[in-house]
């Protein structure tokens, strides 16, 4: 998927990918490629020193649009002003969007025809402030994470709970048993920050923590500006019961269950 403009987005199901300069080769005559590369510590700083020429060759993608959503100012169900935070898909191809520019939740048959709308601006039941990421639980509800709350809709829009979170992560995603698991900033400890995995429990209160790094900043440092670069926790669900974590610099995936 791909956001053509600040009001539409393009999402991409067809991809062919060419693999060139002599994997083939290779991998018919039994051998590995293997990786010429280094990795250096510099002034406390981990560099990865890649070659010139790529692991697997030359890497051509070759792209094709597939469907495409939005970008229709006349048209309020395929209108998004500020751009989208979260998209899902569902076993039978529906697909849903934050539309956080809106507040509101919209859905979209396979063929990218408007469905329903979830929610709108508010803060009572079924009514978001900045909904964001979009899962579905075990027995198929729509969970939106919206600012301190889970939002948890039926499949026909109506509005089923509205789970507070005492602490609210960074990035969370709802377990087959109720469990939330995310990512937080643990503040500024001996060392410099640290970032953590955490588990809250139904209420989204007692954490606990899982696993946690050491950020990139010094410990003479008493703030943090986040950018693009910035080495983070990132964590993201395999399935209902399972997850996988790991700081994006570490170069490691930890893989946990439930």
């Amino acid at each position: 998927m791909s956001i053509r403009s600040r009001i539409g987005i393009t999402i991409i199901l067809s991809l062919s990918i060419v693999l060139l300069i002599g994997w083939s080769a290779a991998a018919s005559q039994g051998q590995k490629p293997v990786w010429k590369g280094k990795i250096a510590t510099e002034n406390g700083i981990k560099i990865v020193k890649n070659p010139a020429e790529p692991f697997f060759g030359e890497l051509i993608l070759q792209l094709e649009e597939d469907l495409s959503i939005g970008g229709n100012e006349n048209d309020d169900n395929y209108y998004f002003p500020t751009g989208i935070t979260g998209l899902n898909v569902d076993e039978d191809g529906n697909i849903y969007v934050s539309d956080i520019g809106n507040s509101r939740v919209q859905e979209y048959d396979k063929t990218g025809k408007f469905i329903r709308t979830f929610g709108r601006k508010g803060q009572g039941p079924g009514e978001f402030r900045f909904p964001s990421q979009i899962q579905f639980d075990i027995e198929g509800n729509i969970c939106v994470f919206d600012s301190r709350f889970i939002q948890i809709f039926a499949r026909n829009g109506i509005s089923k709970n509205k789970i507070p979170m005492k602490t609210v992560p960074n990035y969370g995603f709802l377990t087959a048993k109720g469990t939330i698991f995310g990512t937080v900033q643990i503040g500024f400890e001996s060392g410099g920050p640290k970032e953590a995995v955490i588990k809250l429990d139904r209420e989204g209160g007692s954490p606990q923590t899982i696993a946690d790094f050491s950020a990139e900043h010094k410990a003479s440092h008493n703030s943090i500006v986040w950018h693009s670069y910035s080495s983070r926790v990132i964590i993201s669900p395999v399935d209902m019961a399972s997850f996988c974590y790991g700081l994006s610099t570490n170069y490691r995936i930890f893989l946990a269950d439930g």
